[in-house]
């Protein structure tokens, strides 16, 4: 090969290698993590390190510990009704949030909920109250609690053995509240996003990814959207539900179902980038109905949990 040929080749294999996108694709079929119909487990939240999966039951029955590595045991923080409802777990991993709804003769009441991860008991808050429509998270630094309520926000500060145990890289948080987006920045100052100016829209399951330039959420009975908090622009996704993004922002994984009006008939669930320029199924079934999902918060593994049945799941995902 003369040095001009040469020369060439390797301009061509460097615009080759810049214009080739990296793709996810799985690494094998599904493993199961644990089974326990009995207990009817589901939504796998994995810790910030992600050695730990919290998970509760149906209709949030229960608060549960297992390891991620050895799924053997399973750990009862809690096992009353209404333990599990919406779990974040703290910054610092040893401790988990939690709306929850003690049943009394004429209604309802709420009450914000700390378990301690080491089995030490919990701590609520606040004192029940009758009307909590949203759902509390901590703030950047794990030093207080934020409830949002409808254009408000009330905090709770932490005592201070519940606040971070080290010192942790604070990322921003963000929660779903009624037809806004509740944004707490790293330096604690809050924000109220509305992605859309039509003010009947209610937003669910807001997610902001690690990097903090995108934000994903559902519209009740609408679309999943993803917000490219640098650019302002949206990217549609159609039907979808519980955004989870990778750890390094660069995929954002989701389910979409369809069911018969009775029930649900089929799942997926999907991998795609945040612009929607690439877009896989990496799971589909009609008879193990995917639910749930959410990325390992340290890898490319994705856990979610059979619909209905108490089986939870994970599929690693490899990258090229």
């Amino acid at each position: 090969m003369t040095p001009t040929h040469l020369a060439f080749a390797i301009l061509l294999t460097g615009i080759m290698a810049t214009s080739v996108h990296s793709q996810i694709r799985p690494a094998g079929e599904p493993v199961m993590l644990t089974d326990n119909m009995d207990l009817s487990l589901q939504r796998p939240v994995p810790s910030p390190d992600g050695k730990t999966i919290a998970l509760t039951g149906s209709n949030f029955t229960g608060l549960y510990l297992i390891d991620a590595e050895q799924p053997s045991e399973l750990i009862t923080l809690h096992s009353q009704p209404h333990s599990g409802f919406n779990v974040r777990w703290s910054p610092d991993g040893r401790h988990l949030l939690t709306r929850y709804s003690h049943p009394q003769q004429m209604g309802r009441y709420f009450s914000i909920r700390l378990y301690d991860v080491d089995g030490e008991g919990y701590l609520d808050l606040n004192e029940p109250v009758p009307h909590m429509p949203a759902t509390p998270f901590f703030d950047s630094h794990q030093e207080q609690v934020v409830l949002p309520l409808g254009g408000d926000v009330q905090y709770f500060r932490l005592p201070p053995a519940k606040t971070a145990s080290s010192p942790t890289n604070p990322e921003p948080q963000v929660q779903a509240s009624g037809d806004r987006i509740i944004y707490i920045d790293v330096d604690n100052t809050l924000r109220q996003i509305q992605p859309d100016t039509d003010a009947d829209l209610h937003y669910l399951n807001a997610r902001l990814s690690p990097d903090g330039n995108y934000l994903a959420y559902e519209v009740y009975g609408g679309n999943l959207y993803v917000l490219n908090n640098v650019t302002g622009e949206i990217t549609d996704f159609g039907v979808g539900f519980f955004p989870t993004w990778s750890p390094d922002s660069k995929y954002l994984s989701f389910t979409r179902n369809t069911d018969d009006g009775y029930r649900h008939t089929y799942g997926e669930i999907v991998v795609a980038s945040p612009n929607r320029s690439q877009e896989e199924v990496i799971y589909a079934s009609s008879e193990n109905i995917p639910a749930h999902p959410h990325f390992c918060t340290v890898q490319n593994r994705i856990y979610f949990d059979y619909m209905g049945s108490g089986t939870i799941m994970y599929i690693d995902l490899l990258t090229n």
